[in-house]
C-alpha cells in the first residue's frame, strides 16, 4: 500500500493564515456595512457600538498581520486568542437566547453557527501551529511573541481613538466611511421600559452631508412603530432636521422588542435611511 504524502508542517500555517485573513476581512467588512442598519443583540456590554467598532478594527489589523507573514508564531497566538474570544462571545449569546449575534452585519447568523465556525478555526490553528519549541526552550525568546502582539494591539487602539476623535459619534464616522448622504445621529433609539397600552415618542437627528437638499418621502408605519414627522421632510445641505418616531405598545409579553425603521428618500445614492428602535415591555 502506498502511504499518502505527508504535508510539511512548515507549510500548514502559511497556507491557513491566508484563509483566516480572508475570513477576518469578510467579517469586518460586513460589520462595517451593517453598522446602523442591523439590530445589535441586547446582551448588555455586547450591544455597545464601540465594542463592535473595536472588534471590526482589530479584525482588519489581524488580517493585515496574517497576510504579511511577519512574526508568524506571534500572529498564530494572536489569531488563536482572538478566535477563542469570538467563540466565547458566540457561546454566551447562544446561551442568552439571541437569534443573531450581529457578527456578520446585515447577514443574520445564529450564534450557534458562528460558534461552530470559530470552533473549526481553532481546530485548524491547533493542526497548523508553527514551531513553538524555541520559545519553550529559551524563555528570553518569549519577547519575540509579546512585542508583535503589543504593536498590533496598539495600532488597533490608535485606529479606534482616531475614529472617535475625527467624528462626534461612531454613527457619524461610519456614515462618512460608507459615503452616506444622510447621517443618522444614533443607530439605536431606546424607548426604555414601557407598559402595554402606553404611547411614547422619540426623535433622531438627520444631517445632510451633501451640497444639495434631500427629502424624506415616506417612513415605517406599523401598529407598534411609526414615523410621525410630517412628510415629505426636506433636509437642506449641511443642515440637520429632527425626525419623530412614535411607539404604541400593544398587548405584549414581557421582554425586549427590537425593530428596524426605514425612510425612503429622493437621493439617488441613498434611497433608504435605516435605524433601529427598541423597548423593554414590562
Amino acid at each position: 500500500m502506498i502511504a499518502p504524502p505527508k504535508i510539511d508542517p512548515r507549510w500548514r500555517y502559511p497556507a491557513i493564515r491566508y484563509l483566516l485573513g480572508s475570513l477576518l476581512v469578510t467579517s469586518a467588512g460586513l460589520k462595517l456595512f451593517g453598522m446602523g442598519v442591523t439590530p445589535l443583540p441586547e446582551t448588555g456590554w455586547f450591544s455597545s457600538p464601540r465594542l463592535h467598532l473595536a472588534a471590526t478594527q482589530w479584525e482588519f489589523v489581524l488580517a493585515a498581520w496574517l497576510f504579511s507573514g511577519q512574526a508568524q508564531p506571534a500572529s498564530w497566538l494572536a489569531a488563536a486568542a482572538s478566535f477563542i474570544a469570538f467563540a466565547g462571545t458566540s457561546a454566551y449569546m447562544w446561551w442568552m437566547g439571541e437569534s443573531s449575534c450581529g457578527c456578520l452585519g446585515p447577514i443574520r447568523a445564529h450564534p450557534w453557527h458562528l460558534f461552530s465556525v470559530d470552533g473549526t478555526v481553532m481546530l485548524m490553528l491547533v493542526f497548523a501551529r508553527p514551531n513553538l519549541r524555541p520559545f519553550r526552550v529559551d524563555a528570553r525568546s518569549v519577547w519575540q511573541l509579546i512585542w508583535p502582539a503589543s504593536v498590533a494591539g496598539t495600532l488597533a487602539l490608535l485606529l479606534f481613538g482616531s475614529a472617535l476623535a475625527a467624528s462626534s459619534s461612531i454613527e457619524a464616522w461610519v456614515s462618512w466611511l460608507r459615503g452616506d448622504s444622510i447621517a443618522v445621529s444614533t443607530r439605536m433609539v431606546d424607548f426604555g421600559e414601557v407598559s402595554p397600552g402606553e404611547v411614547r415618542q422619540a426623535s433622531v437627528d438627520l444631517r445632510n452631508r451633501t451640497d444639495r437638499p434631500v427629502s424624506l418621502l415616506g417612513g415605517t408605519q406599523t401598529p407598534m412603530w411609526s414615523v410621525t414627522s410630517t412628510l415629505p421632510l426636506t433636509v437642506p445641505p449641511g443642515e440637520t432636521r429632527e425626525l419623530l418616531v412614535s411607539l404604541n405598545v400593544p398587548e405584549w409579553k414581557p421582554g425586549i422588542v427590537t425593530n428596524l425603521v426605514q425612510c425612503l428618500t429622493d437621493d439617488p445614492t441613498q434611497r433608504t435611511i435605516r435605524f433601529n428602535v427598541t423597548c423593554r415591555v414590562k
